[in-house]
């Protein structure tokens, strides 16, 4: 649970990007401690933190993909992996309600989840209205959620996505703040 989510207000680093910079080649980020785990913590194999029932989860992520066919858990388990490698600190959890995996960090909570649908895999971003996207990558027309639609057989996204997957960790902590961002993007 974020501290957003908890109703705590948090505040995003400065330095947000740099922090990105160094999780990704392996050096320890300076992210605050949220639920007893620090950003950029690594086990001794050098994978990113994860608590045991979320390495136990590998088979019920896969389990969400494949309901959709092989094609489209192939590209969910590619945009899930792409998450992974852009920000290491990344917890996952399977979300049987939403049939999704929902990523979190640290820093900010919740920010996307990938959802297969029928002959698509989609990359769900919550505050998707507040972030950049000049490679139009992104649909939806709801007050703060966006998603780029990935289509079995077409090429994959993957610098925009990167970019998307960035920005929208950089976004401050606070979900008021980020809702509000949201609609002020959207002109409201």
């Amino acid at each position: 649970m974020s501290a957003g989510e908890r109703g705590m207000t948090t505040t995003a680093s400065p330095n947000r990007g740099r922090e990105l910079a160094r999780e990704r080649s392996g050096a320890t980020a300076t992210a605050p401690s949220i639920a007893g785990v620090s950003a950029g913590e690594r086990h001794d194999d050098d994978r990113p933190a994860q608590s045991r029932s979320a390495l136990r989860m590998s088979d019920e992520r896969q389990t969400v993909f494949a309901a959709y066919g092989p094609e489209v858990a192939a590209l969910a388990e590619q945009a899930a992996s792409l998450v992974e490698r852009t920000v290491p600190s990344v917890r996952w959890a399977v979300r049987k309600g939403w049939r999704c995996v929902a990523f979190s960090h640290p820093s900010v909570g919740y920010f996307c989840g990938i959802f297969p649908r029928p002959g698509v895999a989609q990359v769900g971003f919550e505050f998707g209205a507040a972030l950049p996207d000049p490679d139009d990558l992104l649909s939806g027309g709801g007050a703060q959620l966006r998603y780029a639609t990935l289509v079995p057989g077409e090429p994959f996204p993957e610098r925009a996505l990167v970019a998307l997957i960035e920005a929208a960790v950089a976004l401050p902590a606070g979900a008021a703040l980020r809702r509000s961002m949201a609609r002020s993007a959207m002109g409201a």
